[in-house]
């Protein structure tokens, strides 16, 4: 008999609470939403790419070996940074990271390092004709790498030269290092010809004949000519 007036009574309390009106609901709720896009237009999110790369590559499961550095800027190129690792380095700019292999970076470092060779646009590929044979391409030159041949780079003037699609075509991989000459020149070798770049300024493509009939040369070239003076560097 007391448990029911205790209802009622709580059944009046629960009629005479006040209920707020359905357009103030809606105005605190516009208002929480307007601060939370204000705090996210003020403080946007920063991209890292040479993170993302990291991640994307694997590199945390051990493909890139540990960290050697921090990410680092790279002399006289800018917005263009570094992280060395144990097998390569993370290449990377203000809107993009490209991880590259050792193999392909010591050819980089001996042609003259990033400072010549500038930003890394894209992975390892492997070529359309010999599936052994790999590259990564820069802004200012490619490298070359395959495990019989190694990693040869083709960079500066013979670049220029050879960057043409129909050149290309022809002379495909370089086989050797860029040579230069006390006078300023430059010669390179490549599977189907070569590129020679004079004192002058002059450039000349050689392409191999595809059957002499005359060259006793293995492989089926002879052997172009060199600039005056011709050195490894």
């Amino acid at each position: 008999m007391v448990e029911q007036p205790q209802r009622h009574r709580q059944s009046q309390r629960q009629r005479h609470r006040p209920r707020r009106p359905a357009w103030v609901i809606a105005t605190l709720t516009a208002s929480a939403l307007a601060v939370l896009a204000a705090v996210v237009w003020a403080a946007p999110l920063a991209r890292n790419p040479g993170f993302e790369t990291y991640v994307s590559y694997r590199a945390e499961l051990g493909t890139l070996g540990a960290a050697l550095s921090n990410p680092k800027p790279v002399k006289n190129v800018p917005d263009l940074t570094e992280q060395k690792f144990e097998t390569g380095s993370i290449i990377a700019t203000k809107t993009g990271a490209v991880a590259v292999p050792q193999r392909f970076m010591s050819a980089v470092e001996q042609a003259g390092g990033l400072v010549v060779f500038g930003a890394a646009r894209g992975r390892e590929t492997r070529t359309n004709y010999n599936s052994g044979l790999r590259y990564v391409t820069f802004d200012n030159g490619w490298v070359f790498w395959s495990r019989l041949g190694g990693a040869h780079a083709v960079y500066g003037d013979v670049y220029a030269a050879w960057y043409s699609p129909k050149v290309r075509a022809r002379l495909k991989e370089p086989i050797s290092d860029v040579e230069t000459s006390a006078e300023g020149g430059a010669f390179q070798v490549f599977a189907g010809g070569s590129i020679t770049q004079y004192a002058n300024g002059s450039i000349k493509v050689t392409v191999n004949p595809k059957r002499p009939s005359t060259d006793s040369t293995p492989g089926g070239s002879a052997e172009p000519s060199r600039p005056a003076s011709a050195t490894t560097p």
